[in-house]
């Protein structure tokens, strides 16, 4: 796809990062004109697009902020580099915020964010955290203490979330999280294979059906009218 229309969508946005005087759908706009599209992707970035997202993630609005986070996953992973960008930007205190979301989607995508971020290794800064180090070590055991009263319902819903949050502490701190002390990270039969499901309707018929099935066919067979030949 064309980045033509990309220039006028991040200018919008620079001006005014107030998603609600946005067009309708602007998201979706932006991320058609970017995933998959290097050229798009080298506009996005020449345009200052990261700044704008970085203005327009203040919103309140839980739709906008699952979907510039996303978007800025997909760009990290496709330009690894871009970390120290983000970093310089302020992105990290910003997604530290995001992570205390009362939205689950939010804070799980605020959390991959994190983690492509420690998982740069161009840049070397612990995730370009600084003085902050201590304030998400804070938020990740306030999310470990919310996930420790979780139900046994909620604790599978939030199956993905656990594993972020245990990841991101084991780099962060290089130690396990108390989620895998208390095991925690996998409840019982999340490990388990599906159940078989199919060959519960293909199972092979029974031995004695068969055995029926090899009578009556000798039966039948008995039965059959015997044609006569004529006589020589």
């Amino acid at each position: 796809m064309e980045a033509n229309g990309l220039e006028p969508l991040i200018s919008n946005l620079s001006s005014d990062p107030d998603v609600t005087v946005q067009p309708k759908h602007f998201m979706q706009y932006l991320v058609a004109l970017i995933r998959h599209n290097k050229p798009g992707i080298a506009v996005f970035r020449l345009a200052n697009g990261y700044a704008a997202l970085r203005d327009a993630l203040g919103t309140e609005n839980v739709r906008f902020q699952r979907k510039a986070l996303n978007l800025i996953q997909y760009l990290l992973h496709e330009n690894p580099s871009d970390c120290n960008v983000m970093s310089e930007l302020g992105f990290p205190r910003i997604m530290m915020h995001l992570a205390s979301s009362e939205d689950a989607e939010v804070r799980e995508a605020a959390l991959r964010c994190f983690l492509e971020l420690v998982q740069d290794k161009t840049g070397g800064n612990n995730g370009g955290l600084g003085e902050d180090n201590e304030k998400l070590k804070q938020i990740l055991e306030e999310r470990v203490k919310a996930i420790s009263l979780m139900s046994p319902e909620d604790l599978g819903a939030a199956r993905e979330e656990k594993q972020l949050v245990d990841s991101l502490w084991s780099m962060y701190y290089k130690e396990i999280s108390s989620l895998r002390d208390n095991e925690l990270l996998a409840l019982p039969g999340e490990d388990e294979p599906p159940p078989d499901v199919a060959s519960q309707h293909f199972e092979p018929p029974p031995r004695g059906w068969a055995r029926t099935s090899d009578s009556n066919s000798s039966v039948k067979k008995q039965d059959a009218p015997l044609l006569l030949g004529p006589s020589p």
